[in-house]
């Protein structure tokens, strides 16, 4: 004889899998709350991380700005009157070209200020040695297809620096010496602060290498996505504590990609910064195979 459920059975039922669904929402909540805070705690870590050294650095930098430099002193133990100071020799035997020509040349070409060079145009300074490019946007609204946006950086070799990379740093690879690195990465723009970081130790990069050009990508999925429909984009441009570049994407915002920077090594070895935003549309290999070619002259 079949058992028909008692009416106080459905009803328990029917309560027990309301329950069941309202527990499962709330977890998937909890969940997604969990993830946005272990974000920003790391994050929060990360930056307390950065201002430290910096510290360290600008404390270095100082010192070695004030601290005399020594010399060995002579046999007779007095100073050689007829020797002519190592600073004054060096300055004497630099071409012509590092003074206030050349300087005002790195500035047309540059802008109002030009990196890699003195703006008292009386020598070559460190040029640009350490960069960090730091990009940030917001999560997507309900019902808008999340946008995934990458940093990506590209080496170009001295013997052809406006043709094929000699190597990519992204999410899934690094430069082969360590001397660049993207050690933030973010899908969604989840969290405070910056989602992605990359490091650049320009001053570390082995001579084979000329040009270094960094550029932002949009993922490309089901649905073709451009800059206009990222929410909030932002990207930021320092050296130390000096803000070298920032934008917001607003000239490119038809574009699935653009490059952002440019470094290049000139003649005695010092990096240059050459800012500018130029968009791109195509995926991401595409990107990547022609990013370098935008300042080809």
């Amino acid at each position: 004889m079949t058992q028909h459920p008692e009416p106080h059975d459905e009803a328990v039922n029917r309560l027990f899998d309301e329950h069941q669904r309202a527990l499962t929402d709330g977890l998937d909540r909890v969940l997604d709350v969990e993830a946005g805070l272990r974000e920003v705690l790391l994050q929060s870590h990360h930056d307390t991380a950065v201002d430290a050294l910096g510290n360290v650095l600008d404390v270095e930098a100082g010192l070695a700005a004030i601290l005399p430099t020594t010399s060995p002193p002579s046999s007779t133990g007095q100073p050689d009157s007829t020797e002519e100071p190592e600073s004054d020799r060096a300055a004497r035997e630099l071409p012509q070209t590092f003074g206030s020509d050349r300087s005002g040349e790195a500035a047309d070409r540059h802008g109002s200020q030009a990196y890699g060079f003195s703006e008292t145009g009386k020598g070559l300074n460190k040029g640009i040695r350490k960069v960090e490019v730091a990009l940030k946007w917001d999560p997507s609204r309900t019902g808008q297809p999340h946008a995934d946006v990458n940093l990506v950086a590209a080496a170009y070799s001295t013997s052809d620096p406006y043709g094929d990379p000699a190597y990519l740093v992204r999410l899934d690879s690094r430069s082969p010496d360590g001397t660049i690195v993207l050690y933030r990465n973010s899908e969604l723009g989840m969290g405070f602060g910056w989602d992605e970081v990359m490091t650049l130790e320009l001053d570390r990069i082995d001579g084979r290498y000329a040009r270094v050009v960094v550029g932002v990508v949009i993922q490309q999925r089901s649905t073709r996505q451009t800059f206009a429909g990222v929410l909030n984009p932002a990207l930021r441009i320092r050296e130390g504590y000096t803000i070298l570049a920032e934008d917001d994407f607003g000239d490119v915002l038809g574009a699935t990609a653009a490059t952002v920077a440019e470094f290049s090594r000139d003649e005695y070895g010092q990096w240059d910064f050459r800012p500018g935003m130029h968009g791109f549309n195509g995926d991401t290999a595409t990107f990547t195979e022609t990013m370098g070619r935008t300042h080809e002259r």
